[in-house]
């Protein structure tokens, strides 16, 4: 072959993997109830830790590897239940796009729900006609195709009388499935922190407590906040410096730190269905 051709062959071929580099972006979907009489002290402190110590994190890593960062903060008075349906529904999708959905304000479990999944109760939420549904949330993002979509409730999942109707309604949520291992080839280069990102594909869904639960609060080694998110940063901390980081790993450690710390009074329920693979489709 030509020098020349040779030459082109090679820019083609940089040209394109920049662009697909490029086209990545890692979508942040956060609300933080931070204006609720009971708890909107907590939920400021948690809102800065978890930004300082999570997101802020992860979107240095990534970025440094192509990823675009599109982050949508809801707080104060924008931690409401149509912003949340306007913003999940709204959301544009590539399919190498990371999606992450985080809530921290009250929650409860309708009587009509179809799933053990809690319901978000926003400040501006009438039970009966603006609540939103967690499980409703997950399902909107995952038919946006990305290649990794996390929905995460913080707030209780308490049993209550409520009927929802609602222009959200929940959503079947499929049973765990094991991590099948495809993992095409090792790159050293990368950290455990893009790893955790880059090399899975699929859904994960997981809320502070199981059905019938409250979810615990106050003071913690991170300052005040919820007790997930305390949990879930520092397991995240931990997990990514020792580079022993897996999702089911991760979510079953975070599950079990939780039930010990409030001996059983608090248990979080997931589900996963992922695919370990270097070379996102």
């Amino acid at each position: 072959m030509p020098m020349s051709s040779r030459r082109l062959l090679f820019t083609t071929f940089f040209t394109f993997v920049t662009l697909a580099l490029s086209a990545q972006t890692i979508h942040w979907i956060t609300f933080f109830d931070t204006e609720d009489a009971i708890v909107r002290e907590m939920d400021r402190s948690g809102r800065q830790v978890f930004y300082s110590r999570l997101v802020n994190v992860i979107n240095s890593d990534l970025s440094m590897i192509g990823y675009k960062i599109n982050v949508n903060d809801f707080y104060d008075n924008r931690c409401t239940a149509s912003n949340c349906v306007k913003v999940v529904k709204e959301l544009q999708c590539t399919p190498l796009d990371i999606v992450v959905f985080y809530y921290v304000g009250h929650g409860f479990h309708a009587a009509n729900d179809v799933t053990d999944y809690p319901t978000m109760l926003f400040m501006d939420s009438v039970i009966t006609e603006k609540a939103v549904p967690l499980s409703w949330v997950h399902h909107e993002l995952k038919n946006k195709s990305a290649q990794l979509v996390i929905t995460v409730c913080g707030g209780s999942n308490v049993d209550t009388q409520t009927q929802l109707v609602t222009q959200t309604a929940s959503a079947p949520i499929p049973t765990t499935k094991q991590i099948t291992n495809k993992l095409m080839y090792q790159n050293s280069e990368l950290s455990a922190i893009q790893k955790a990102f880059m090399c899975y594909k699929g859904s994960i869904i997981l809320s502070a407590a199981s059905r019938g639960q409250g979810a615990y609060g106050g003071s913690t080694p991170l300052g005040p906040m919820d007790m997930l998110s305390a949990v879930l940063i520092t397991c995240f901390d931990d997990m990514t410096y020792e580079k022993q980081f897996t999702w089911d790993g991760f979510l079953n450690e975070i599950s079990s730190v939780v039930k010990e710390t409030t001996d059983g009074k608090q248990v979080p329920l997931f589900n996963y269905e992922l695919t370990e693979t270097l070379n996102p489709e």
